[in-house]
């Protein structure tokens, strides 16, 4: 028990996982969440993951790795999209983090102290009813998406900012926060990170929170460009896609003018 507890207590540091990814160099790995297999080189700035779907290597620092790992001591949360405002390969660190965690005592005690058991949820992650498994909080994992969205947005060249506040009404108006926008670029973004639930049931209530974002888009002026940013997510990992049900079921309520954008939290991409 005593063993245990020390060991709770300890984190992983960037020596680590150093040495755990030369030791794993051309060694063939998988992603937490998905399976996706993948191969890692150790370079001097840092690492390149090379999925094996595309055979094209994707470089990651030493500075953005630290920042998973030291998220990743605070919560330990395997799910990628935990850590995309940090970088878009965080389903690659995962996974060394996932090989590390795994080792045995012995094998663990050659690359120097390792985090906090992988069959122990740390004590700050303990769910309330409804809360995403691996999360600190609902609201957490919303803002941490709202970063993704932010930074891929900057990737093609728009900037924008958070709690966009516009007026909207229909007789009276009243100021609305969108999750982002632009005054300048004339965008408006509302970000859901939802998915199906545990059971591959339809998240009935958080389809009713897309047709309030619906309704928004609706009220709010033609001049802005209007963009629904969600999670892809499929139906027992390779079924339909929530925004497919979405778009399939709730198309009447969906203004003509508003785009889609559907985010791959594993490719760090957008489908």
């Amino acid at each position: 028990m005593g063993q245990e507890s020390e060991e709770l207590g300890r984190v992983l540091t960037l020596a680590d996982f150093k040495a755990g990814a030369r030791a794993l160099d051309g060694v063939r790995l998988r992603t937490p969440t998905r399976g996706r297999g993948f191969t890692i080189h150790v370079t001097p700035d840092g690492v390149d993951y090379v999925p094996e779907s595309s055979g094209h290597p994707r470089p990651d620092s030493w500075d953005r790795v630290e920042t998973v790992l030291a998220r990743f001591n605070q919560t330990g949360s395997y799910r990628a999209g935990e850590y995309h405002d940090l970088t878009y390969h965080a389903s690659y660190v995962l996974a060394v983090i996932g090989h590390l965690m795994g080792q045995s005592s012995s094998a663990a005690a050659t690359t120097g102290p390792v985090a906090r058991s992988a069959r122990r949820p740390a004590a700050e992650t303990l769910r309330k009813p409804n809360q995403r498994v691996g999360s600190v909080s609902n609201a957490h994992v919303g803002r941490n998406f709202e970063r993704v969205a932010l930074r891929y947005f900057q990737s093609v060249g728009v900037e924008l900012e958070r709690d966009f506040p516009v007026e909207l009404g229909l007789q009276t108006k009243k100021v609305h926060h969108f999750d982002l926008g632009s005054e300048r670029a004339k965008v408006l973004v509302e970000c859901k990170s939802h998915r199906w639930t545990e059971g591959d049931k339809v998240p009935s209530a958080k389809m009713t929170v897309w047709n309030e974002a619906m309704y928004y888009f609706f009220l709010a002026p033609r001049t802005y460009r209007k963009c629904f940013f969600v999670l892809h997510h499929r139906r027992g990992g390779s079924g339909e896609s929530l925004l497919s049900y979405y778009l399939r079921m709730h198309a009447h309520l969906i203004p003509d003018d508003v785009e889609f954008f559907e985010w791959d939290e594993e490719a760090g991409a957008l489908v």
